[in-house]
């Protein structure tokens, strides 16, 4: 695993197929950028990355607008990581393009995570409860 500084992005390029940025823009809001395939081998470093992130966040981005590809083990990330928001109390929203979104529906989990169509909107919702980040 690879990991260099770009700006102020961490980026941390852990296979050719998958890209993972983390970026921390303001005290608190932690934005963690997905591009490639999120498959049974992409998943397990995405979940790392989300365990090591998530605790000490007041809102947590999961931007997946880069996602290609997007399996089954995608999804158990994300109902890991929504188990773990709320276990921690950290605000949360998905920025997902039709590669995530159509798996979620499918599943109905689209109703029972916070999916927002565009980054902005994912920013707006996981700060809107944080007086810090407000």
């Amino acid at each position: 695993m690879a990991v260099r500084t770009e700006g102020g992005d961490r980026m941390v390029r852990m296979r050719d197929d998958l890209d993972i940025r983390v970026d921390e823009p303001a005290t608190g809001l932690v934005i963690v950028r997905v591009a490639g395939e999120i498959d049974i081998l992409g998943a397990p470093l995405l979940r790392q990355c989300v365990d090591d992130r998530l605790p000490g966040a007041c809102a947590f981005v999961l931007d997946l607008s880069g996602v290609t590809f997007f399996g089954a083990a995608g999804i158990s990330v994300l109902v890991e990581a929504s188990a773990a928001a709320e276990r921690l109390r950290v605000n949360w929203a998905l920025a997902c393009p039709p590669a995530v979104l159509r798996p979620l529906q499918v599943t109905d989990l689209a109703r029972r995570l916070p999916v927002c169509s565009e980054f902005p909107e994912a920013v707006r919702v996981a700060t809107a409860a944080s007086p810090v980040l407000s």
